[in-house]
């Protein structure tokens, strides 16, 4: 199984800020797209396959693609953009299309930390389904190769999924692996692949737009036992919706 890891580089809230501004503040791997990591070395340690990460940003992001090949990653890309463009869902997923179309296959998971602490939106994961027109699975804290495991309020549920698909990873346990400095060094002396954030979108095979939605007004919870019903509403309403467009 092949598998795409997207990172991402925050500032370590643990560090005070200095209060003349953010550029001299501390950076690391955001947390939850560590333990994205982890399940994917996991799973390749287990089983066959390898291990791509892949960040989106300027050069400066570079350090989490390193800290990335340190800990075991086969190979590491970043897109390159514009550092305050603030969603980067679109350069990820152009670079994707890119990466994909060099492989002449798509990766069998691409996954992507459950949120980011600068921002705590969880928007990643499902606007990359979205664009990618594949599977997606939140708050996942394990899998193999036909089953995953996502952890809830209400409990640990089990899912089946078939590839390609998208993960958002959620914490688990406090085991992750850190790399040794022998392993720093040895990923120094490797290539970091880069290429244009746009590049991918340039390809009409990947042509798309992330529709954002406005923000919901309010929600109305839906029990198991009223799905069916939930579902025939909204099909109304986009069916009202539609004849009063034409």
């Amino acid at each position: 199984m092949d598998i795409l890891v997207c990172m991402k580089q925050v500032i370590d809230d643990s560090v005070p800020l200095d209060p003349a501004g953010l550029e001299s503040a501390s950076t690391i791997l955001n947390p939850y797209d560590g333990y994205a990591l982890e399940l994917a070395l996991r799973y390749v340690q287990k089983h066959e396959g390898s291990v791509t990460v892949l960040s989106a940003g300027g050069a400066g992001i570079e350090p989490v693609l390193y800290q990335g090949m340190a800990c075991g990653a086969d190979q590491a890309v970043r897109i390159g953009c514009d550092d305050n463009s603030g969603d980067f869902s679109q350069a990820i997923w152009a670079g994707i299309c890119e990466l994909e179309q060099k492989r002449g296959k798509p990766y069998d998971l691409v996954l992507v930390g459950k949120e980011a602490p600068d921002t705590m939106s969880g928007g990643t994961g499902p606007k990359l389904a979205h664009l990618l027109e594949r599977g997606f699975l939140s708050l996942v804290t394990g899998f193999d190769e036909h089953t995953a495991k996502r952890q809830t309020d209400e409990g640990s549920q089990k899912y089946r999924w078939l590839s390609p698909f998208v993960f958002s990873v959620e914490r688990f346990g406090n085991d992750l692996r850190y790399p040794t400095l022998k392993n720093k060094l040895a990923a120094r002396k490797k290539e970091i692949e880069r290429i244009e954030g746009e590049a991918g979108a340039q390809d009409s095979s990947c042509k798309k737009e992330y529709i954002a939605f406005s923000k919901r007004k309010g929600c109305i919870p839906v029990q198991p036992e009223q799905i069916q019903d939930a579902v025939q509403t909204i099909r109304e309403i986009i069916e009202e919706k539609n004849r009063g467009e034409k």
